[in-house]
């Protein structure tokens, strides 16, 4: 680790006489709520790694262990390297692209982990437990399988879309199955069970004709076309797809093994920026020795009102007495930067996706109503609180954050919970809520608003779990189509100057959310008397003015209301009569994949 001083700091600030530029739009210039601490409110341990560690930051000692730059750098033209591998691996052994956040999944799933169950074998908190692949590959062999010989969506709601794929897919498929038959013939030959899948296969994508006019009748033969085709993968393709899983977690704990070539004092952080006014850019970059080759982005562009936030985080976290004079402020930001972009990926929108929150507003109804006050799964750029967990905390830790939400012991507090949109985290969010709740036996109050998407073909396996509980108060779900999020981008000066989707722009701050959003109210009975005033009507009353907010992030049309109780679905995705419990004839729109928002 390094110490404080260096080169990392020795340029920077705005230039106060720059005036804004032309047509920019008014944003507020800080809309977050930093007001209180969380500890006035929560009361949770985490490990004791990072216990130690933030009091060693709240005291100022000076062996606090801060992040290397040329660490940080190393690692992210690792995993840069990792991702190609992986892309031609697949492509050369599969014949077929992964999709683009397949590799993510698997680093979401690393990341949530709980620390106790790996303990002594943990390593960089990105490549945090590359062995858990080797024991169950499914993370990435489950994508795989769907993506060979392509991947469509669980459902059409754009007609052009779906004729378009099934054109493809024929194509893709009949290449697919002369490259299987090439390679199962002999052993059809021997084998009936082989020579049955092998015919079934070939008739069923014979069969598949991407010319039907009735738009539904093709979707439903597409669907039969691709079951068959994972089918078959799955059963005789699947040696290969795991023998890529192991290789893929081999080559990740080469990692450990890898030190930097540099100290960081050969490097130099530099900012600029372009004004002072909110709605502009601030510019970081690392100067690099002259003999060093990379290949990586090193300039990145924050805009101000998320540099102002994060200044403020890390005043409020690390600047009383830790760094004082924020001497190292500017390192740790680009740190910070840097190690979102290796997680994000290269690929346009891949990883960021992820990132994507609730709009301001909501979190300022969870207060309000539900004496909200921490989140369970942000980061210090997307962050509404002060204080929060996060998935990097050896960086973010400096910015407030308060470790992973696994690795987080709750005892009592009221939190919103939207964890990564994969399958495996919300399963493990889903089931570490259950257990916080039994753990405390009501002794002290402990309240979640958990928002997920709205998977139902087949129904997810958090659905049922959330579903199913007793602790579970309310829940409702904003329809597909009609409700905003904000960009997992959202830090880049582009989210800013544009509302996106609310003013009918493709890039912005709020995009519109192609699936619908599920709103469960989670809570033990202290915490439903404490925070929900024991009122289940109170309780409807905050949900219906969440999903309000949800379809009308900007409050533009106060008398636009829409009742929660008329968006409840269970099971298979049926809406129901809240009071009966009994399906509705009406139907929320049919989820699509989505693109993998942070939720």
């Amino acid at each position: 680790m390094n110490s404080r001083g260096g080169r990392g700091n020795q340029r920077g600030g705005f230039d106060k006489r720059r005036s804004k530029p032309k047509n920019t739009p008014e944003v507020e210039e800080q809309p977050y709520d930093f007001s209180f601490l969380v500890t006035d409110y929560i009361t949770a341990r985490t490990t004791p790694v990072l216990e130690s560690m933030r009091k060693k930051i709240e005291e100022g000692a000076e062996d606090v262990p801060i992040p290397s730059l040329a660490s940080e750098l190393l690692l992210a033209s690792f995993v840069k390297d990792m991702r190609t591998w992986f892309k031609e691996e697949v492509r050369k052994e599969l014949f077929t692209y992964p999709q683009k956040e397949t590799l993510n999944r698997w680093l979401f799933d690393m990341l949530a982990t709980p620390s106790e169950s790996i303990a002594g074998e943990v390593g960089n908190n990105l490549l945090k437990y590359p062995k858990r692949l080797k024991d169950d590959p499914d993370v990435i062999a489950r994508e795989l399988f769907l993506s060979i010989p392509m991947r469509i969506k669980p459902s059409y709601p754009d007609t052009q879309r779906l004729k378009s794929d099934a054109i493809e897919y024929r194509k893709i498929s009949m290449q697919f199955l002369t490259r299987m038959k090439a390679r199962f013939e002999k052993q059809a030959e021997t084998d009936e069970q082989t020579r049955k899948d092998l015919d079934q296969l070939e008739g069923d994508l014979l069969a598949f004709d991407p010319t039907v006019l009735h738009i539904h009748v093709l979707e439903a033969r597409l669907k039969v076309a691709s079951e068959s085709a994972t089918a078959f993968v799955s059963k005789y393709l699947k040696s290969d797809v795991h023998s890529i899983c192991n290789r893929l977690a081999d080559l990740a704990m080469e990692y450990s093994t890898k030190k930097p070539a540099f100290t960081d004092d050969d490097f130099e952080v530099i900012l600029t920026a372009e004004g002072i006014e909110h709605t502009v850019e601030a510019k970081y970059t690392v100067k690099l020795p002259d003999n060093l080759s990379h290949g990586l982005d090193l300039k990145f562009k924050l805009s101000s009102i998320h540099f102002y936030k994060l200044r403020e985080l890390y005043k409020k976290t690390s600047g009383k007495r830790f760094d004082p004079d924020m001497k190292i402020f500017n390192k740790l930001l680009f740190i910070l930067l840097r190690r979102y972009h290796t997680f994000f990926g290269t690929e346009r929108f891949e990883g960021t996706s992820f990132h994507a929150a609730a709009p301001e507003n909501i979190f300022r109804r969870l207060k309000s109503f539900l004496d909200v006050s921490q989140e369970c799964f942000a980061s210090p750029l997307n962050c509404f609180f002060s204080q929060f967990c996060s998935a990097f905390p050896e960086i973010d830790i400096f910015f407030g954050s308060l470790g992973s939400f696994f690795d987080y012991d709750i005892i009592e507090g009221s939190f919103e919970c939207g964890p990564p949109y994969t399958l495996e985290c919300m399963d493990r969010t889903a089931k570490h809520i259950i257990q916080t709740l039994d753990k405390s036996e009501n002794r002290r109050p402990i309240m979640f608003v958990v928002f997920v998407p709205e998977w139902r073909v087949p129904p997810a396996q958090y659905h049922l779990d959330l579903e199913e509980s007793a602790y579970t108060r309310f829940h409702f779900c904003a329809p597909g189509g009609k409700h905003y999020y904000v960009s997992g981008e959202q830090h880049e000066p582009k989210c800013i100057a544009s509302k996106g989707a609310l003013t009918n722009e493709k890039v912005g701050r709020y995009y519109l959310v192609p699936h619908g959003t599920h709103v469960y109210f989670v809570c033990n009975d202290a915490g439903f008397k404490r925070y929900a005033k024991g009122s289940e009507d109170y309780l409807e009353k905050a949900a219906d003015d969440i999903l309000r907010v949800l379809m009308d992030p900007l409050d533009r049309n106060d008398n636009n209301m829409h009742y929660a109780r008329d968006y409840v679905t269970v099971g298979d995705g049926e809406l129901i009569d809240w009071s009966t419990k009994k399906v509705k004839t009406d139907q929320v729109q049919e989820p699509k994949l989505k693109m993998g928002l942070k939720g």
